[in-house]
């Protein structure tokens, strides 16, 4: 009965799909004039999830995985899922000097690290310079893809002795979107 279901959920998906406009491309799409897509287009979080799903193979996912925290915006990330290859998107990486933008992130959140703080934004590398290995990895999804919860734990004196401290941070594709201290 759920095959059914899903079935028709498909047909029904695919004879959307089928419906077609034309729209002006964003600097993000392809080269054409215009572009064919569905009248009822998918929104850019359903769009981006499934292009993420279509990576195929180790090197697919690393490499998205690996920029994942330095894209601009969700269209820039649908853009880059949507060049056909592997080679088509490393040929985009490097002649959009996309790699600078590490040397970029990098400058902005120096004075973080230097006060051995963190910040919404920040990589895991960055929050790994500032506070070191966490004691406990939890991750959700495909690994590369950076959705994690690291946790912090210490012993700290205050005018009371000692108590434990535990920091928890969370991250969404590769960055800080957040952080509790316990």
């Amino acid at each position: 009965m759920t095959k059914i279901w899903f079935l028709v959920a498909m047909l029904v998906i695919s004879s959307c799909i089928q419906v077609r406009t034309r729209f002006e491309r964003s600097k993000y799409e392809n080269s054409k004039d215009s572009v064919s897509v569905s009248r009822h287009t998918l929104p850019d979080d359903v769009r981006l999830k499934l292009l993420e799903n279509s990576l195929k193979g180790k090197n697919e996912i690393e490499q998205y995985g690996k920029a994942l925290p330095y894209f601009h915006n969700a269209s820039e990330k649908i853009y880059f899922l949507s060049l056909p290859t592997f080679k088509e998107r490393q040929k985009w990486l490097n002649e959009t000097n996309f790699w600078s933008r590490i040397e970029e992130k990098n400058r902005i959140y120096a004075r973080y690290i230097e006060e051995q703080d963190i910040a919404l934004g920040m990589t895991a590398d960055l929050v790994r310079r500032a506070w070191g290995d966490p004691q406990e990895i939890a991750v959700s999804g495909i690994i590369p893809f950076g959705n994690m919860i690291w946790t912090y734990s210490s012993q700290e004196t205050d005018s009371k002795g000692f108590r434990s401290r535990k920091r928890i941070v969370y991250f969404e594709d590769g960055q800080v979107v957040g952080w509790d201290s316990q």
